[in-house]
């Protein structure tokens, strides 16, 4: 009885803290500025200034825009191996080419990792391990 009971409380301990990491998402809108062009999914953008919003019916899915043009990203949630002060959003520089990685909120505790595409699989095969630049973000609640 006592095992039994052990095993239940470690699958609901390990369940919880599960949950935790894949719950660490975007969960407020972010908006960013770049001054370089770059790629996020398969579509390059021109430098300027972005805003991600979380879909409401899914919030792994974000979606890009910048009044003209939007890209539907798909992430995961992430738990940063370092945690900013502030809101950022950060590139793989590969060569001259930069790939939009990842979204990180402080004060969500982790942020969203934006899938590899297609797009980014052949930069990395061409130039190898990216430069990792940083973009300082700033948030507002969704509406």
């Amino acid at each position: 009885m006592k095992m039994a009971t052990r095993l239940v409380l470690a699958a609901a301990f390990m369940a919880a803290t599960g949950g935790v990491t894949a719950n660490a998402q975007v969960i407020d809108r972010i908006t960013f500025k770049t001054n370089f062009p770059f790629v996020a999914g398969n579509t390059t953008l021109p430098a300027g200034s972005y805003t991600v919003t979380p879909m409401d019916d899914d919030p792994s899915i974000l979606e890009l825009s910048n009044g003209k043009v939007s890209v539907l990203l798909d992430t995961e949630g992430d738990q940063p191996a370092r945690t900013p002060s502030k809101t950022e959003v950060t590139f793989n520089k590969y060569g001259n080419t930069y790939v939009l990685h990842e979204i990180i909120d402080p004060e969500a505790q982790g942020g969203a990792i934006i899938l590899p595409s297609h797009a980014e699989k052949r930069h990395q095969k061409a130039h190898g391990t990216p430069t990792p630049q940083a973009v300082p973000a700033s948030k507002t609640a969704k509406k």
